[in-house]
């Protein structure tokens, strides 16, 4: 049996728009940022409003989680 298997990646943590698009360009399929104030990698929502607006300007396609 030939069965094709598809794997989605998602590469969580950004913490800014930068490490977004480059993430982007090596072809995740996902970005995730951390919305918990006791993470060290914890975001506010004026980074992540920029991040998420990068993103869908450079890869509107991407799947954004927060």
């Amino acid at each position: 049996m030939n069965q094709k298997t598809s794997i989605a990646v998602k590469i969580c943590g950004i913490t800014k728009a930068e490490q977004a698009k480059t993430i982007v360009d090596l072809g995740a399929d996902a970005i995730g940022i951390i919305g918990v104030a006791q993470s060290p990698r914890y975001i506010n929502e004026k980074v992540r409003r920029e991040i998420f607006s990068v993103i869908q300007g450079y890869a509107p396609k991407i799947e954004r989680v927060w």
